[in-house]
């Protein structure tokens, strides 16, 4: 499929809004970003006027090689774009549209705005040729609901129940062109990358500050795989500091560092950011994870030679394991996490024995320097939660 965007005949003055930015990213950079998720291979950014300004920022300002390769700059006419009568996904430059939108958007549908404009259309080579007075592209979004066999998508009809997240979220269906509030469409596109389902210091702890980092680095070069990767070296050296003994600075560090893990995810969302190394982020998380229960259980029990407390450790490793396999095998089933399954699950997700909870919960054992309890309890914690968690995996198949 091939896909347009369409660039209004505007005044100059506002002729650049499509570079403006939602979260730092330019509003037609999010759109080609989205399209390439979706694998629509041509895009066609289609413009009357200023080419050589719009050039200039495509391969300067906005797109990297790799997303360029994507795009094709045309003058707006039938002549300069014999690819439109074939149909495809019609787009304007200044829609802000949910990727589930967009994924619900079939063939001969179009979007409108609350304002009444349509701002997405989905047209079939039929359609097209059906149409009338249209002698350019900019011609299609304006003319095609006046075409027969056209039908405007019903947004009611689009969950907004978001898996990914977790949790429902409102579509967004934002018409940039209408003088919007930026400062506002931001924080919506903040607000929908928040996770539900949480546990209680990543719910009512975290956001706090994962916000008001992500809010500082939209604009600047730093990426989320830069911010997963110094998450990972900081990670090593505080199983380094538990192994050696320095239990509380570690605990510090990684009570920090779990405020902190949303930020790369929060920032790959926002910014339309995908990558194989964001992808592998959960996996070395676990081993980080795993690695600070067995370096406190070595470290406690090196100086006396009993490896009891190491055992412990081990003993907590194993319950996270399994627990991880139970959930993995849940979802590939079912296709919904076994913490969302129901209530319940929701609100023992907020205690459940997790890192968060684990390393919470230790710190009035580090004050007590009772250090050899506090990991006893972790191991405790993580048996408990795994059979609450097998407990309801095993009810929700009996009444399945």
């Amino acid at each position: 499929m091939n896909a347009y965007i369409l660039l209004d005949d505007l005044p100059p003055g506002q002729q650049k809004s499509f570079i403006h930015k939602v979260c730092g990213v330019p509003i037609i950079e999010r759109q080609i970003r989205s399209l390439v998720q979706m694998g629509i291979e041509n895009i066609f950014l289609i413009s009357t006027l200023y080419r050589d300004d719009i050039q200039i920022h495509l391969t300067q300002k906005i797109f990297p090689k790799r997303l360029y390769r994507n795009v094709h700059l045309r003058y707006d006419s039938k002549e300069n774009l014999p690819e439109i009568n074939r149909g495809g996904l019609f787009l304007s430059a200044y829609s802000l549209l949910d990727k589930r939108i967009l994924a619900a958007l079939d063939e001969d549908h179009y979007v409108r705005h609350t304002s009444g404009s349509i701002i997405a259309a989905n047209i079939s080579e039929k359609a097209i040729k059906a149409s009338e007075n249209i002698s350019s592209a900019k011609d299609i979004l304006n003319n095609i609901k006046n075409t027969d066999g056209m039908t405007e998508l019903n947004l009611d009809n689009i969950p907004v129940y978001d898996k990914d997240c977790r949790r429902e979220i409102p579509l967004m269906n934002e018409d940039l062109n209408d003088n919007p509030d930026m400062l506002a469409i931001n924080e919506q596109v903040l607000a929908s990358a928040q996770k539900g389902t949480l546990d209680w210091p990543a719910r009512y702890i975290h956001p706090f500050f994962e916000n008001f980092t992500t809010r500082r680095i939209w604009n600047t070069s730093i990426t989320p795989n830069q911010i997963t990767v110094l998450s990972g070296l900081f990670g090593l050296y505080l199983i380094y500091l538990m192994a050696t003994g320095s239990f509380m600075a570690a605990l510090i560090g990684i009570v920090v560092m779990g405020v902190f893990d949303g930020v790369d995810g929060k920032l790959a969302r926002t910014k339309m950011l995908t990558s194989k190394i964001g992808e592998l982020e959960h996996t070395m998380d676990k081993i980080l994870e795993y690695g600070w229960y067995l370096a406190l259980g070595y470290a406690l029990s090196v100086p006396t030679g009993d490896w009891t407390l190491f055992y412990f450790s081990c003993g907590t490793v194993g319950f996270l394991f399994i627990d991880m396999l139970l959930g993995s095998y849940f979802k590939a089933k079912e296709n919904i996490q076994l913490d969302d399954i129901g209530p319940f699950e929701r609100k023992f997700r907020l205690i459940g024995g997790r890192r968060n909870t684990h390393f919470w919960t230790l710190i009035p054992f580090g004050i007590a320097g009772a250090w050899a309890a506090g990991n006893i309890m972790m191991c405790v914690y993580a048996g408990m939660t795994f059979f609450v968690r097998l407990w309801r995996a095993a009810v929700y198949y009996r009444n399945k």
